[in-house]
């Protein structure tokens, strides 16, 4: 047994077609008619372009996005040195047009 994502002591009716949470009869909407998937009501507020920040919700990295992230190269960390009174700051290489 589950619970409406915004309304805790809600048993479940359905998942919402576009976050995939887990919703009450109250949050749920159906624009598409009662035999295609509903949507909660922030997720069918951003569909038709009704949007807020709040509304807005950002959606999660594939795994294959969040993997290319993890293996791109970082630039080395520069140490981080003084120099010498009156002597010139030295640049990394990346970091020199």
């Amino acid at each position: 047994m589950s619970y409406c994502a915004r309304h805790t002591m809600l048993e479940t009716v359905a998942t919402c077609r576009e976050c995939c949470r887990d919703y009450c009869e109250e949050c749920l909407v159906y624009p598409f008619g009662d035999r295609e998937p509903p949507m909660c009501i922030p997720c069918a507020l951003a569909f038709a372009g009704i949007g807020s920040k709040r509304i807005a919700r950002r959606s999660r990295p594939s795994w294959a996005e969040r993997r290319r992230k993890a293996a791109a190269p970082t630039p080395p960390a520069v140490a981080a040195t003084r120099p010498p009174e009156g002597g010139p700051i030295e640049l990394p290489d990346w970091a020199v047009r």
